[in-house]
């Protein structure tokens, strides 16, 4: 998950476009579960990041055609809403080719590219604690259906229940989790970490626990 507000990989600066706003950035038709175009344009970013300047390439191969075309001819934008399925085929193809283990790399270094000083600043006001009680508002800037349960919180940790994801991926939620561990720490948390208690894999809901100092 990733704090998605003013310039960061779940939001923009920018008034929040509508759908219907953002349909002809999209080239095909709206599928059941849509996430923001941030997330892909930050996913190819890094993995350039992380592997170096070829990675995508390797990646192309392992990818549904018309996910390699939208790659490839750099039609995804970040305002834009994309399928699931598109997210998850990517991070399907990066697990093949680094190792399973990218997918929450991933999500911590674009976290941390991408949210910028002055979200840094605002971010240094906010406790964990505070965060996780609004963190179904900042996950539904990622996938617009998204339904967050925030289980149980106590001091140093919480369990919270993401669901209304439908095609997501084992690499999803693993990015997922990479960015809320990043941003528990920029709020202030020590060695935030997530743990998988049910769900994820190919399914579209996820239990996690996270815990820090």
């Amino acid at each position: 998950m990733s704090a998605r507000a003013a310039g960061t990989r779940w939001g923009q600066s920018m008034p929040e476009p509508t759908r219907e706003s953002t349909k002809e950035f999209t080239k095909r038709e709206p599928t059941k579960v849509q996430i923001k175009g941030q997330s892909i344009v930050a996913f190819e970013r890094t993995v350039k990041q992380l592997k170096g300047d070829e990675a995508i390439g390797e990646l192309l191969p392992r990818l549904p055609g018309e996910v390699a075309h939208a790659i490839s001819s750099k039609e995804i934008l970040a305002v834009g809403w994309y399928p699931m399925e598109w997210f998850a085929a990517l991070h399907t193809a990066a697990g093949g080719a680094f190792g399973p283990e990218i997918s929450r790399e991933i999500g911590r270094a674009a976290t941390r590219h991408d949210v910028t000083t002055i979200y840094r600043f605002i971010l240094k006001f906010l406790s964990p604690d505070t965060l996780m009680k609004h963190y179904g508002r900042v996950f539904a800037l990622f996938c617009e259906s998204s339904k967050v349960i925030v289980e149980s919180q106590q001091k140093g940790g919480a369990v919270v229940r993401c669901s209304g994801c439908d095609g997501a991926s084992s690499g999803v939620w693993e990015d997922v989790i990479g960015t809320t561990e990043v941003i528990l720490e920029l709020c202030g948390a020590k060695s935030p970490a997530g743990k998988i208690m049910s769900g994820a894999g190919n399914s579209g809901a996820m239990v996690c626990q996270y815990t820090w100092s």
